[in-house]
């Protein structure tokens, strides 16, 4: 760390990164980590997505860091962006819990399909289902609106309030880790279908 960088104030090192260096976005990022944490804390206590979420703050902050107002305190406005996140985070779990499937999937066989076929298909929903759920929040929201409501990439962004390329970077990385869940599954599915 740089001791001369801990003895300038937030707006200089505001102004510091504006101006490409970006070394005093991480000296507030240092400042402030604990107090960004403890603000989503208090709002989501012991979700395991605390760390993602602390993360998308100082994300979103230097994002937004050219939209900074000098005439407000630094730490007021990153406040503010832990609070929003955090609720948000507390929204999203909330819609989650609107699509989690009933306790026993419909494995009912369709016409033309056998027992066995329907079975196996029960089983797949069920761990897909169980997969989407395991996934962090940015993936699995991202994941329900454009697979399971079928959102377009666009309209995903906009409910999201986020840009597209976000978008198609979150679907992507969040289809990855589906399907390294899935990975199992599938194996285990095989075996016993056989």
């Amino acid at each position: 760390m740089n001791s001369g960088m801990s003895t300038l104030d937030d707006a200089a090192l505001v102004q510091m990164a504006l101006a490409g260096q970006g070394e005093c976005f991480g000296e507030l990022m240092r400042r402030y980590k604990n107090m960004v944490r403890a603000r989503v804390v208090s709002i989501i206590r012991n979700s395991p997505d605390l760390d993602d979420v602390v993360q998308e703050v100082f994300f979103k902050a230097w994002r937004a860091l050219p939209t900074f107002r000098a005439d407000a305190a630094f730490r007021t406005w990153l406040t503010s962006i832990a609070t929003n996140e955090a609720l948000m985070l507390c929204r999203r779990e909330r819609w989650l819990r609107l699509y989690e499937t009933p306790g026993e999937v419909d494995t009912v066989a369709c016409r033309g399909e056998l027992a066995d076929k329907a079975a196996i298909r029960g089983e797949a929903a069920r761990a897909i289902h169980g997969a989407i759920v395991k996934l962090p929040a940015m993936y699995r929201e991202v994941i329900m609106l454009r697979d399971i409501e079928e959102l377009s990439t666009s309209m995903t962004a906009k409910r999201l309030k986020s840009t597209v390329p976000a978008v198609k970077t979150r679907v992507f990385r969040g289809r990855l880790k589906l399907a390294t869940a899935l990975r199992g599954w599938r194996s285990h599915a095989l075996l016993h279908a056989a």
